[in-house]
């Protein structure tokens, strides 16, 4: 019998095999000797050669530093050694686009100092001008292979859309860039700034794009003309926006089919309607709630199928009411709805009782924060033609606090968990299938036995039954939210950090 060695394989079979031993997701493509594609030439000098022949196997880079170091030599070595490793992937992946990811963690207070000039202006007022931080980056592996981008994550202390290399100060490279997400410093997302994203005026490729600015901008009078904002599938800006800002970029954006947006006051509705055929998944965060019915009133969107609202914990001024006119016109829009989360208090109890009766298509529930635990809890048990849901495979549920300052000491669910549990799981008799997950708090991390010994006791058969329950303590709401990114994005690629780290608590 003839026998056969690794080494005997094919060049199509063990290239095919290379590529599928890649991370599958941008987040994970980080260069690390024990995994791929670095891990393969680590094998045998033929699977090294092998694997370096094949540009294939080097298209995703993830460059993350979680720690700048305590002084300007250690970033700068940081910095150098991830041009190092840039320049690795670019010489391999040959003509092949390649993604890259490149997150900086904020800088420790002790560096910030020694990046920053103190002197005082005519004025008497202290003058802060931070040198240039990752220039060196940008300049050698941005700027002079920004034709070579399929995807770009960027985020760093000190980013600023000026800092990027996507204006025309000098002879352009075509950019090929599809993805492009940019967190960082940006004092405010307005015109001027997004003028510095002018290589993309006359791209044909992008189609996804995230400013992670937060700040507030100034209302456009009409969108920035350096964004082909007409070709975009997948938009999502942290800036807050007002509701006309809001009303005009979706109607420049006639082909998204997923946005994120965060919208402010004061409230002007807008009076003509706004259609958007394609867009099928949205984002909004008010700062009001009833900010949120009179945002959507005007919008046509007849195929959406998930809808996300958020809250600001600051903003209570007044909730949803049920059957009123404003609710009557919106909610029979929401029938095609099949994924739905709602963050912070939106309704009253029955306004959101009313909600669900309209939308019976209803498979994905995500609730955080709600006044009324029991009295939802007590909806989902109802049958009938009272029946709410009947289609809910999934539910997620954060049993945070209300406000801010409402965690008492010792804490207190909001809910009594005997009729909670027993009407979340109500479906159990049923048979309906039903993933169910709760998230507490630290704070309610002591009250889980509680949950737990009412679980058991109301579903001792649970383990048998097409329904599944499960708990994750220690998440607080904000990092519950965070989580919960766009794919194209990826949760977490963009973390929250501002130019300086106070807290030197991080691991690199």
């Amino acid at each position: 019998m003839t026998r056969y060695t690794l080494v005997d394989l094919p060049v199509e079979i063990l290239d095919n095999i290379f590529e599928n031993c890649l991370p599958d997701r941008l987040m994970a493509a980080s260069p690390r000797p024990d995994r791929a594609p670095l891990l393969l030439g680590h094998v045998c000098s033929s699977w090294r050669k092998a694997s370096h022949r094949n540009p294939k196997l080097w298209t995703m880079l993830c460059l993350v530093c979680l720690d700048c170091g305590e002084s300007v030599e250690e970033l700068l070595g940081k910095e150098q050694r991830m041009i190092e490793k840039a320049n690795f992937w670019l010489e391999r992946c040959g003509a092949q686009r390649i993604s890259l990811s490149f997150l900086v963690q904020a800088l420790s207070w002790t560096l910030f100092m020694q990046l920053v000039d103190i002197s005082r202006g005519p004025d008497g007022n202290p003058n802060l001008e931070t040198q240039s931080i990752f220039g060196t980056f940008v300049d050698t592996i941005l700027q002079k292979n920004l034709d070579r981008f399929n995807t770009l994550l960027l985020q760093w202390p000190g980013c600023t859309l000026n800092a990027m290399p996507f204006n025309n100060k000098s002879p352009p490279l075509p950019v090929h860039v599809e993805t492009l997400a940019i967190g960082g410093d940006e004092s405010m997302c307005t015109t001027e700034a997004l003028n510095h994203l002018s290589s993309f005026c006359t791209s044909k490729s992008l189609k996804k794009l995230h400013i992670g600015f937060e700040t507030r901008h100034r209302s456009w009078k009409s969108p920035p003309t350096t964004i082909p904002w007409k070709q975009l599938t997948n938009l999502s800006l942290d800036a807050h926006m007002s509701f006309s800002s809001a009303y005009l970029l979706l109607q420049n954006c006639p082909n998204l089919r997923e946005c994120r947006l965060r919208i402010r006051g004061p409230v002007k509705p807008s009076a003509s309607i706004h259609f958007n055929p394609h867009l099928e998944s949205a984002t909004l965060t008010f700062e009001r709630p009833e900010f949120a019915l009179e945002f959507l009133q005007p919008l046509d969107i007849p195929n959406i199928h998930s809808l996300k609202l958020r809250g600001s914990l600051d903003g209570f001024c007044g909730l949803v009411d049920a059957n009123t006119p404003l609710a009557r016109s919106v909610y029979p829009r929401f029938g095609m709805l099949k994924s739905l989360a709602l963050t912070y208090p939106y309704f009253t109890d029955q306004a959101l009782i009313e909600l669900f009766m309209a939308v019976p298509l209803l498979t994905h529930l995500t609730l955080s924060s709600i006044q009324g635990w029991e009295a939802f809890a007590e909806a989902l048990s109802r049958e009938g033609t009272e029946s709410i849901l009947p289609e809910l495979t999934h539910l997620r549920l954060h049993l945070g606090p209300l406000y801010k300052m409402t965690v008492q000491v010792p804490p207190v669910l909001p809910f009594h968990e005997e009729p909670f549990m027993r009407g979340i799981t109500s479906r159990r008799a049923r048979g309906s299938p039903l993933d169910i997950q709760m998230t507490l708090p630290e704070a309610y991390a002591s009250l889980l036995p509680g949950l737990e010994h009412a679980l058991s006791e109301i579903c001792p058969d649970l383990a048998e039954s097409s329904m599944s329950v499960g708990f994750v303590k220690d998440v607080n709401l904000q990092e519950w939210i965070s989580r919960d990114r766009p794919s194209w994005i990826t949760p977490g690629t963009l973390p929250a950090s501002g130019l300086v780290q106070r807290r030197l608590d991080i691991v690199y």
